[in-house]
């Protein structure tokens, strides 16, 4: 019985009949859905959204430190101000207010400072250490003067236990005229003229009658005492500190008399003496009243280093460099004096135009009708007066003028070696 063919039948799989079951649960209209439906928000709207809450946020955090770093602020401005009152009270204003109540010196912090640092003079060959008069001294501070210049008990028992230079010259070491540093002075209170010239090392009381709170009048209290003659304001460029750690801080003009302490920036002077010593010491200030980056101040640098500064320092042979070095920069000096008399003519012809040209222009305001001073009575004859001061100017140029040709033409026969090492100064230190 022939057979029948089969024929291959596929099979559906499960998946298959499930996926063609059709849904009993017909779709509802969307159109009769009582919720709309939601679309979603853009990217870049979001991140705007994003980062306008950021900024509400950031700004609310930033007004809220802002008033209450405020609100700290003024407390610590009125606590420094409690203790800067309490500091004048206590410490006549002569220290940094927060150390001087918090670590304040005791004279005999001072007194070891003051000795240490004319220990150190010494030892550096600025004078013998044998000039360093020591407590009890004798004679001593002079009570009876002392009690007129108002100074207290307390000062003065202070004064009677510091060290002292014993000198029996003005002059001292090398430097000039017993300076040593910021154009200062050693000060031996034992003397009564250094003592009384400590009570008014301003020059600025015009009435002893007046309170110390008045101007003119008395601004050293009875516990202010001068360790050294220290220009501590520069007068130079007045109204500036000269102690190089409160440089460029500009005096304020506070209540009550002007040259007060209280109304100048300040330091304890146990700061300000390490730090003098440390200087010192360093090689940052030379004895003498020279600085680094100066070329005398370099020039005593090399020295004390060529002789065993600080580990061996030997100042015999210090002070036999030092006093040829002298000799040879006195030389050099010399070699370079036509240098110094070009300048100084030159010099001297700017100065006459200068004049020149301002009188001119006072006269020229003369004839303008401007006002004429107090103590010119007659306009006319003023104005003849600056007129001949502007003639005698104009008469006494060609004499500078020749005189300044004579000095170039000297100036040409200057030995080259001066001048290649002068120009390599000048170079560096412009002078």
């Amino acid at each position: 019985m022939p057979e029948k063919d089969e024929k291959h039948v596929e099979v559906p799989l499960l998946e298959d009949y499930d996926a063609t079951i059709p849904d009993s649960q017909p779709e509802a209209d969307e159109s009769l859905s009582p919720t709309p439906k939601s679309k979603p928000i853009p990217t870049l709207k979001r991140r705007a959204l994003r980062l306008f809450i950021f900024c509400i946020w950031f700004y609310a955090v930033f007004m809220g430190s802002f008033y209450f770093f405020s609100f700290l602020g003024d407390q610590y401005d009125h606590t420094l101000d409690v203790l800067k009152t309490t500091a004048l009270k206590t410490y006549g204003g002569i220290t940094d207010t927060y150390q001087s109540i918090t670590n304040p010196a005791t004279r005999e912090e001072v007194v070891d400072l003051m000795t240490e640092l004319y220990e150190l003079l010494a030892e550096m060959g600025y004078y013998d250490a044998a000039m360093i008069g020591r407590p009890p001294h004798s004679p001593g501070i002079n009570r009876t003067l002392a009690a007129e210049l108002e100074f207290s008990r307390e000062a003065v028992e202070m004064m009677e236990m510091l060290p002292y230079l014993l000198q029996e010259e003005e002059s001292l070491g090398w430097g000039g005229d017993n300076k040593f540093l910021l154009s200062g002075t050693f000060a031996d209170l034992r003397d009564d003229g250094v003592l009384d010239f400590t009570r008014d090392p301003m020059f600025a009381i015009d009435d002893l009658s007046k309170g110390f709170d008045e101007d003119g009048g008395k601004y050293m209290r009875p516990d202010y005492i001068c360790l050294m003659k220290l220009w501590t304001i520069d007068q130079e460029n007045m109204g500036l500190q000269a102690d190089p750690a409160l440089k460029n801080i500009e005096l304020e003009e506070g209540p009550g008399n002007m040259f007060s302490p209280e109304n100048a920036a300040s330091r304890l002077a146990r700061d300000a003496l390490r730090d003098y010593i440390h200087k010192f010491r360093t090689l940052e200030w030379i004895p003498g009243g020279n600085v680094n980056g100066t070329w005398e101040g370099d020039e005593y640098t090399r020295l004390y280093k060529e002789n065993g500064w600080p580990e061996s320092f030997n100042s015999t042979a210090f002070n036999i460099a030092r006093e040829q070095w002298e000799e040879d920069d006195m030389a050099r000096w010399d070699a370079e004096a036509p240098f110094q008399e070009v300048w100084k003519l030159d010099y001297w012809i700017q100065i006459a135009l200068n004049d020149i040209d301002e009188k001119r222009r006072m006269i020229a305001d003369v004839a303008a009708g401007m006002e004429i001073p107090p103590d010119k009575a007659d306009r006319e004859v003023y104005k003849q007066e600056l007129q001949e001061e502007v003639k005698k100017r104009i008469e006494s140029l060609p004499k500078l003028q020749a005189e300044l040709e004579v000095a170039r033409e000297v100036l040409k026969s200057i030995d080259p070696e001066v001048k290649r090492a002068r120009e390599e100064r000048m170079r560096k230190y412009g002078n």
